[in-house]
This record gives structure tokens, sequence and C-alpha cells, in this order.
């Protein structure tokens, strides 16, 4: 890299990281002050103060630099510009013969690296701290829960409801489910004290295990439910690692998805999006696909803003 290079590239990239920096420690340090006394209750739980607003805002800050990432990469290569025309270091690169783009080279690459590593921050940072994300300081503290979005099943035709939901331990309190038709032989609703999202295991597939079953009363002596050859509800008579008053729902619906209902779909990557595209108990609609055409496009999007605005 020339000398030339060297300068307009530190030109940039001073200006780039301050932005980041101060509008990112704005965020912070407003988002603290606004929710002090959730962030006291949560670290009795969590081993302190210092200890939960790492971990709090250790997933929330890259979200955010993906917000604000291609408005400041726009403000540094336009403060760099100006900066080179002000002092008239442009006009005696151009009168040695330089090229205005070969002067604006090294900000042109930088910008395209800085696109690069958004697009690794959407795909692989976010999605990494979904939980925490769809998370409030509220929830760290273990006392409050998150109102739940109903959502409809479309491989069963379950319609999942309840009072609410417990993030980091994936329950729902109270919950209902609104059976179809087909399953009228069982009962018309599935309600419990609460329920647990499970993962697949020799025993069962993925689903949620209901403790304390309130209606059907008679889940204990009922049995499994079937479509189509394979299980929907499993019931103590049918799979013997159940407890009385439990039965067990086989579902590929997530906690998460109940709990961020339609916003889930912002923490998660374009792999997820797809094979969500493919779930058949989600039905995702056009909308989702067009979520997964604009990732694609991102990054060219960000580029092209960079030329928009950039004063030559």
């Amino acid at each position: 890299m020339r000398i030339v290079d060297r300068y307009v590239f530190s030109v940039f990239i001073r200006v780039f990281l301050i932005c980041c920096v101060c509008i990112t420690g704005m965020y912070v340090v407003g988002d603290l002050v606004e929710n002090l006394n959730e962030f006291m209750d949560a670290s009795d739980v969590h081993g302190g103060m210092l200890t939960v607003i790492i971990r709090y805002y250790l997933g929330r800050i890259p979200w955010f630099l993906d917000v604000i990432g291609r408005v400041a990469a726009l403000v540094a290569g336009v403060f760099a510009v100006t900066w080179l025309q002000r002092n008239n270091e442009m006009t005696a690169l151009m009168a040695a013969g330089i090229s205005r783009w070969r002067i604006l080279r090294p900000i042109v690459l930088a910008v395209v690296v800085i696109s690069g590593l958004a697009v690794i921050n959407r795909e692989v940072l976010i999605p990494s701290f979904r939980e925490e994300l769809s998370q409030s300081i509220g929830d760290w503290s273990g006392k409050k829960a998150s109102p739940l979005n109903p959502q409809f099943d479309y491989l069963t035709d379950i319609m999942f409801d309840g009072q609410e939901v417990i993030a980091r331990e994936r329950k729902i309190v109270q919950p209902i489910l609104r059976l179809p038709r087909t399953m009228s032989s069982f009962s018309d609703q599935l309600k419990a004290e609460f329920a647990l999202q499970q993962s697949a295991t020799e025993d069962h597939p993925n689903g949620f295990l209901f403790v304390n079953v309130e209606q059907p009363i008679d889940v204990d002596t009922q049995p499994s439910v079937m479509l189509e050859g394979q299980p929907v509800i499993l019931t103590p008579p049918n799979a013997a690692w159940l407890k009385p008053g439990q039965c067990f729902l086989v579902s590929h619906i997530t906690v998460g998805q109940l709990l961020q209902g339609r916003k889930w779909r912002q923490f998660a990557s374009t792999p997820e999006l797809i094979a969500g595209l493919a779930n058949p108990s989600m039905n995702l609609g056009a909308d989702v696909r067009v979520s997964v055409h604009a990732r694609l496009l991102q990054p060219f999007l960000d580029v092209t803003l960079f030329f928009l605005g950039i004063p030559v």
C-alpha cells in the first residue's frame, strides 16, 4: 500500500471507528440509565452489576452495529473526502496525475470490507445471541415473564396460546392449545399448569412436555393421538417415560417463536430463514421470502449507499 493510500485509509477508518464507538456508547449509556432498576435486580441473580452489563450488551452491540454500520461508513467516507478537499490535498494529488477515483480507492475497498464484515455479523454473531436479544433486562432478573404471541402449527392445525413465556427456562405458563376437530376424541383443548420445550431424544421428537394437565382431566387413561400414522400427542398409556398428569406434544414450534412472534426473523440467519420456509409447522408467507431477498441484496445496498452519498 502506498503512502497516499495509507493516509487516506487512516483518515477514513479513524472517523468510522469514532462514529461507531460514540453512537454505540450513547445507546448503551441511555439504555442503562433507563433500565437501572432492572439491572440492579438482575445483578442479584447473576453475580454483580458489571457481569450483567457485559453479558447483556455483548449481544446487543453487534445488533446495534448492524443498524448503524452502513451510516457510519457513509459519514466516514464523506468526512474523509471533505477533509482531503478542504486541505487542498486532493487538488495536489490530482495535479500530480493521480485520478480522483484512484485517490478514493482505499476508501472504496474499506467500505467493501466493512460490508463483508457486516454480513458475518448478521449471519454468525447476531443469531448466536438470539436468545439474549429476545429478552429484556427484566427477563434476566427471573422475576418477569414475557407475553406469548399466539402461533398456529400448520402441520397439526393446533393453535398455541397461553398466559406468558419464560424464555430462559423455555417454559410456557398456563398453556392453552386449541385442538382441531380431528382430535375431538381426545379433547377440544389442551390445558396445563406449564409446558417445557424439549429437544428430540430416543423417547420423543422435538416438542413440549405438558405438566399437571388440567384438560383433558383423564389424560392418564387417554390413548396417544396419531396423525397419518405419526404421533402428535403422547400420553402415559403409550409412553412409559411420562409421569401421571403429563403428556407430550410433538411440534416444530419453538419458545423463541412464541416469544418473538414475527420478530424472530430479525435475529435469524439467512439459512435459518430458508429452513423456516421449509418448516411445515410454520407455513411462512411471502414476507419471509422478501426478508431472504433483502438479506442477499443488503451488502450491495450498503456499498450503493456509500456511492450515492460520497461528494465526488
